[in-house]
């Protein structure tokens, strides 16, 4: 996760359960055939479900991209590809001081901050996405947000200007 860039990471990659089942690739079939009163080829089928076992899917994983779907696809004709298109990113710390940067500290009330087992923080926007990891507001967290100075080198506030050089 370290290596995560400012496009930042598909945190359903890093949610632990088991992984997915032929029967709950079944259920969510028969959920998909029902809500959208169609019958989908067995090829097309096969091949998603192969897919997904390559790609190690687990349940949670699964279980989250077929509400995606069934709250998204308004029609019946999904492709393997819609399947694939859902992610829930979460960025390093550099993402969250352009935003910062960009938007003014008022962004703080809109971001959320997730801590990971080697005390790695992640940050996304709150968009009802909740996360099965500790979780906080950034305004709840105490420690103040502090940058480099590019001129004199000492540690500042993100936005204005430098307490130290005044630059």
């Amino acid at each position: 996760m370290n290596n995560a860039s400012e496009t930042g990471i598909n945190i359903l990659d890093e949610i632990t359960s088991e992984l997915v089942s032929s029967m709950d690739f079944t259920q969510a079939i028969a959920v998909m055939q029902a809500n959208y009163s169609a019958e989908y080829s067995h090829e097309k089928i096969s091949i998603l479900f192969d897919m997904v076992k390559e790609d190690k899917w687990t349940k949670e994983r699964f279980s989250r991209t077929l509400k995606w779907m069934l709250k998204n696809r308004k029609f019946a004709d999904w492709t393997i590809a819609d399947w694939f298109s859902y992610s829930v990113n979460v960025y390093p710390y550099s993402w969250y001081l352009k935003q910062v940067q960009e938007h003014g500290a008022g962004v703080n009330n809109q971001i959320e901050v997730y801590l990971f087992d080697n005390e790695t923080r992640m940050y996304k926007y709150i968009d009802g996405n909740e996360l099965p990891f500790p979780r906080k507001l950034i305004g709840e967290d105490s420690k103040p947000i502090m940058i480099i100075c590019d001129e004199c080198g000492k540690q500042r506030q993100p936005l204005g200007v430098c307490e130290h050089c005044g630059k």
